[in-house]
């Protein structure tokens, strides 16, 4: 039968016109290799998938068992600021271990999306940082947390709205609860002053004018960095970092925007 049809195919081809010839002769080609291309891409895709998962399975078997302890040195009380302001929670439900979040589908929210929650939630943008005297009341000066640390901040200054600094926590609780150890997300920018994003944008083409962190809203978290404890390593925190914020986000409590270039989670927290 196949022979047959070969035969047919060669009197057909051999009796067109020899410009058709070519033309019908690259189209075969051109098929051929897409055809070799597709199945090379999808045997090497389901072979990176497999080591993948494989790593991934042989590494959670030492997440939770084999824990360091807890060092509680550098944790600082979690009841950072005082007055009559009650804590906010944020109740997520169950997790989901098996969600894989698409980063550059999921965490999407334009910039005027992020402005939007942080002019209702936050506070008036400031001219400099000798300006956010006035409203210390209003914020709340961030430290080290057994949920999260600090990295060294030149462009923007760790405060936050206290809603804000709840999100914080209840980010942190929901992370650990994912990998079940103690280590720690970094946060690399919170609160820009107009001074602050004016420097900003002299060094960095990406930055805005009009940006969500001069409301003390809106944070940036480092998704290529962890401060890590046993043997956890840096591609699962980040993947159980996005299940968090995926949760949050769902559950309508912030936005979050997937930055590439900067390596961060860009996030604002919506008022209630």
């Amino acid at each position: 039968m196949l022979k047959t049809l070969i035969e047919k195919y060669e009197v057909w081809y051999w009796h067109l016109e020899r410009r058709t010839r070519h033309i019908v002769g690259w189209c075969l080609l051109t098929t051929g290799l897409l055809l070799v291309l597709g199945v090379g891409y999808g045997v090497c895709y389901g072979v990176y998938s497999g080591v993948k998962i494989a790593g991934e399975w042989v590494a959670s078997r030492f997440d939770s068992e084999q824990e360091s302890p807890v060092d509680d040195a550098d944790v600082l009380c979690l009841d950072y600021y005082s007055g009559d302001y009650p804590h906010r929670e944020f109740p997520c439900g169950e997790l989901n271990r098996r969600r894989q979040v698409q980063l550059s589908r999921d965490f999407n929210d334009v910039n005027d999306t992020h402005l939007v929650a942080a002019r209702r939630l936050g506070i008036r943008p400031q001219p400099n940082r000798e300006a956010l005297q006035a409203l210390q009341n209003k914020l709340v000066q961030l430290e080290d947390t057994r949920f999260y640390k600090l990295d060294p901040m030149t462009q923007s200054v760790p405060y936050l709205v206290p809603d804000a600094a709840d999100f914080l926590t209840a980010l942190g609780e929901r992370c650990q609860e994912y990998h079940g150890t103690n280590s720690r997300f970094i946060i690399t920018s919170c609160l820009r002053t107009d001074a602050d994003v004016n420097r900003l944008k002299k060094v960095n083409v990406n930055a805005t004018k009009d940006s969500a962190h001069r409301y003390a809203t809106t944070f940036d978290i480092t998704y290529n960095r962890f401060y890590r404890r046993g043997r956890t390593h840096d591609g699962k925190l980040k993947a159980d970092l996005a299940r968090a914020l995926y949760d949050l986000r769902a559950a309508g409590y912030c936005y979050v925007k997937y930055e590439y270039k900067q390596a961060c989670f860009h996030v604002t927290v919506r008022p209630r």
